[in-house]
């Protein structure tokens, strides 16, 4: 379980920042809307890295999901922030990296 600060970027409902929180904080029953990313790693094969969340996360333990996810920094580019967790989470340096769907949203209960 990481055990290091994170802040996360707070977001209006048009998409602009209006603050930021403690990523702990806001992983609640009523998260707030918030700057994050999913990141799905292929290799040249075009093969998808999959991983299962640890059991001891406190958002959906166990579950078969995306390569990794995680959230920008306030004023880190994206690419930096997926660099970043690829590193910290799976000690892999990532290249190459797309954005596929800019205006992607959800709410999970």
């Amino acid at each position: 379980m990481n055990t290091f600060p994170e802040t996360v970027v707070l977001l209006a409902e048009d998409r602009t920042p209006v603050g930021t929180a403690d990523k702990f904080a806001v992983h609640t029953t009523d998260t707030p809307l918030h700057l994050a990313f999913s990141c799905h790693v292929r290799n040249t094969d075009g093969d998808v890295l999959v991983t299962r969340r640890a059991l001891s996360k406190k958002t959906w333990p166990g579950v078969w999901t995306n390569t990794f996810c995680g959230h920008p920094g306030p004023d880190e580019a994206f690419e930096d922030a997926v660099a970043r967790r690829a590193s910290r989470e799976l000690g892999i340096t990532v290249r190459d990296v797309e954005l596929v769907l800019p205006d992607f949203r959800y709410s999970a209960p």
